[in-house]
């Protein structure tokens, strides 16, 4: 799927993944390696988010939520795109590739929440 949304994505803007033209393993290993950054981009990004509002309007919210929250904004983040772009509509995946997606980016967020409250600790007073 990242890769199918890269080829949307150069499509958009007029690019392409291949130097001469064909879809070449060349060409393929790039889609596959910019579909990876972006899953770090999308990483990141809601990293940073959650750095900023948990402070703020997150503080009250306990960490169980807070991570929740985080991995729901990481999955929000990788299948809007998908839709928005015409990738694939999640509304017609099943249950299994729900679950393939909401579960790593569950994980993703408990251990973004864990590791904000373990490096703020020492900060809260």
């Amino acid at each position: 799927m990242p890769a199918r949304t890269v080829d949307k994505i150069t499509d958009l803007i007029g690019v392409s993944a291949s130097s001469d033209g064909h879809d070449s393993d060349r060409a393929r290993n790039r889609r596959q390696a910019f579909g990876s950054l972006l899953g770090y981009a999308t990483g990141f990004g809601v990293g940073i988010a959650y750095g900023l509002l948990r402070p703020g309007p997150l503080r009250g919210l306990p960490r169980p939520l807070a991570a929740f929250a985080a991995g729901g904004a990481a999955t929000a983040a990788t299948v809007i795109p998908y839709r928005a772009l015409g990738v694939s509509d999640p509304l017609d995946w099943p249950v299994k590739s729900w679950a393939a997606d909401i579960i790593p980016h569950l994980g993703y967020g408990w251990a973004t929440a864990a590791a904000f409250d373990a490096l703020h600790a020492g900060t809260r007073g």
